[in-house]
């Protein structure tokens, strides 16, 4: 059988990208295989159409703007997750490349991940939550949380 074409798996991407968003997260998955397993196949065929130079920058752009890293009920895009973090653990802001598919970065790379975050990043998260949180209203404890661990990495 013929493999699908990329036009083909960059559409089939998008759209369980944009059907997990419209049911509200993984939590709700319907389909037969899990979400793990299906992510992994794409990231997997994505892979392997990069180191065969078969993506053009009209791929990587449109991938590179598609939520599709599961971390866990919800999917990311490449460029909100980081190769390593030396902080530690930020969630839910800002997250590792998942263990299973560490073994991908030069894709994850091309997509716009990063290998560590620099203050820059630290400087937007806190800027993003903000504007997310609204201005006089009280954090929540992960939040907080959070938000003293930036300070802490950017001083």
């Amino acid at each position: 059988a013929t493999p699908p074409s990329i036009a083909v798996v960059l559409a089939h991407c998008l759209n369980v990208s944009m059907h997990v968003k419209t049911i509200g997260g993984l939590d709700r998955w319907q389909f037969k295989s899990d979400p793990l397993t299906v992510f992994e196949k794409l990231i997997q065929f994505f892979s392997t159409k990069l180191r065969s130079d078969q993506l053009t920058k009209t791929h990587l752009s449109k991938l590179g703007n598609t939520a599709f890293i599961p971390i866990g009920s919800k999917l990311l895009k490449a460029s909100r997750l980081f190769m390593t973090m030396d902080g530690g653990n930020l969630s839910p802001f800002m997250f590792a490349v998942p263990r299973p598919f560490q073994s991908f970065e030069r894709l994850f790379k091309a997509l716009g991940t990063k290998e560590t975050p620099s203050i820059h990043d630290y400087h937007q998260f806190l800027l993003e939550l903000n504007e997310e949180c609204g201005t006089n209203k009280p954090l929540n404890i992960n939040e907080l949380n959070a938000v003293f661990k930036v300070i802490e990495l950017i001083c």
